[in-house]
């Protein structure tokens, strides 16, 4: 274990205020025999070091104190600055030379550089907050030390999008809070991708399931883009004989991520 780089093996549920609450929850299916592809975080502390050590904190939130909530394009304006800053900042070495053994590690036996994901995984510090979904940004399809570098960084800045920063704003949740760590992690070419809630999000029912799907990567679905399959499952004793559909609706696919 580095000191600022974890594998998923390393890493449990309880550990989400310093990897944010995706990659905690990675570690934990890890840990319990789950088939999860393998991946490294990159943990909140990680940009705390390289701001501290590379970019003027100050500026940054000297920037964020004057933001003008009521105006969107001052958001926009605001806070694009503010990725700029964390984009160009330099990694110190060692963080540097962690990142990049990790990578190497993902390569495997071959030594082939795989395509890699890099995933947003967020949190609020002091806080049971584990999740912004759709706030901050992931990278599909990377490949080469270099550009998972570029990306990472990518995501960092991505802890202030504008829209990131009104929902913080709007939760009257201190910026400084806010935690963001990337998950590097090998891509997996999916056939076909879904996104279950083990709640119905609707009727809030808890022995029904709600899954939606649809062909190729997950990326059509969970940005908004794609018409999904919809299925709604009922769960009666806890085993897989005891799930039933109680809803199906098959779609006409109009938009597929390879």
């Amino acid at each position: 274990m580095g000191n600022y780089v974890k594998k998923l093996q390393e890493m449990t549920a309880a550990d989400f205020q310093d990897t944010g609450g995706k990659a905690a929850n990675l570690g934990e299916m890890t840990g319990n025999g789950f088939n999860v592809p393998p991946a490294f975080c990159v943990t909140a502390r990680s940009l705390d070091y390289v701001i501290e050590n590379a970019c003027e904190l100050s500026k940054i939130y000297g920037i964020v104190d004057t933001i003008d909530y009521e105006s969107y394009s001052d958001i926009e304006d605001k806070t694009a600055r503010i990725r700029d800053i964390i984009v160009g900042c330099p990694i110190p070495d060692d963080l540097g030379k962690e990142i990049r053994d990790q990578l190497a590690d993902l390569n495997g036996a071959s030594g082939e550089e795989p395509f890699v994901a890099v995933r947003s995984s967020v949190a609020v510090r002091d806080s049971s907050i584990s999740s912004f979904p759709g706030m901050m940004d992931t990278y599909h399809f990377l490949k080469g030390e270099q550009q998972v570098i570029e990306y990472i960084r990518k995501c960092w800045a991505s802890l202030w999008t504008a829209r990131a920063a009104l929902r913080r704003h709007q939760l009257d949740i201190d910026h400084r809070k806010g935690i963001i760590a990337p998950v590097v992690q090998r891509m997996v070419n999916s056939d076909v991708a879904g996104v279950i809630f083990t709640a119905n999000p609707i009727s809030g029912a808890r022995d029904e399931f709600v899954v939606e799907a649809n062909w190729g990567l997950g990326e059509s679905l969970v940005s908004g883009e794609s018409i999904n399959d919809y299925f709604v499952l009922t769960r009666g004793g806890g085993d897989a004989a005891s799930i039933g559909v109680k809803e199906k609706r098959i779609q006409k696919k109009n938009i597929m991520v390879t």
